[in-house]
């Protein structure tokens, strides 16, 4: 039988303390922080594993841990290589990098040594510029997200199978972008667990400057117990 079970996804953006006039502030989480996330998810059984992974347990019959736990990465900050990689490294555990393909701060150098890791962390599309896909024309809009996994599959040679909305912006055009683009699924910013039978809407748990380890723990156990839209994930992710 497959896995069918909803697998959470958390989601981050930068791994440092905010920078002077950052436009959302609530995107960054210190790495102490992070760190003391990661332990508390090691401690109560928690195991990291890619999109992909849970992918093809959910649609090929693949194997997963007991309690498995995506940790995705928007955008391309530099502090997610040098603070979250290290830090996932110590568990052997790998991510998910939703890569810009234009003006990332993190060099592709440092991606591919993400990359090239054991475990291999996964590469996703986040597009090539950030842009609200709901606004675009077709032909744009088939630049942002076809085009971008074009880019990172030559950049990079991997196979890059999964898609990320930037700041949670899609709608019924854009979907069938990525559906028509060859991703096998995409991740969103509705809170929740995400399930097999919402491939191309995948929730997430976004965790932000405030949350600490006692936010990070009560948006988890929510979303397991299904209360996950009792927070609003912010902006510009």
């Amino acid at each position: 039988m497959p896995y069918t079970d909803p697998v959470p996804i958390i989601e981050y953006h930068a791994i440092q303390p905010p920078v002077a006039g950052a436009t959302y502030p609530q995107l960054f989480v210190p790495q102490a922080d992070f760190v003391d996330q990661m332990k508390w998810l090691d401690a109560h059984g928690y195991e990291a594993v890619t999109l992909d992974q849970v992918e093809d347990a959910w649609y090929k019959d693949g194997e997963l841990p007991p309690k498995p736990v995506v940790l995705t990465f928007d955008d391309g900050y530099l502090s997610q290589y040098v603070a979250a990689f290290p830090a996932l490294e110590h568990f052997h555990w790998p991510g998910v990098l939703n890569l810009v393909t234009k003006d990332a701060d993190i060099p592709d150098e440092d991606v591919q040594k993400m990359l090239d890791a054991n475990p291999p962390w996964e590469l996703a599309s986040h597009t090539i510029t950030h842009a609200d896909l709901t606004t675009l024309s077709s032909a744009d809009l088939k630049r942002e997200v076809a085009g971008s996994r074009k880019i990172l599959q030559d950049r990079f040679n991997v196979t890059v199978d999964n898609f990320c909305y930037p700041a949670g912006q899609y709608n019924d055009a854009v979907i069938a972008a990525v559906k028509a683009a060859g991703y096998r699924g995409a991740t969103s910013e509705v809170p929740g667990l995400a399930t097999s039978k919402d491939p191309y809407v995948l929730a997430r748990i976004e965790i932000e400057l405030d949350d600490g380890l006692d936010g990070f723990v009560s948006k988890l156990k929510a979303a397991e117990s299904g209360s996950a839209a009792s927070y609003t994930p912010s902006p510009g992710g």
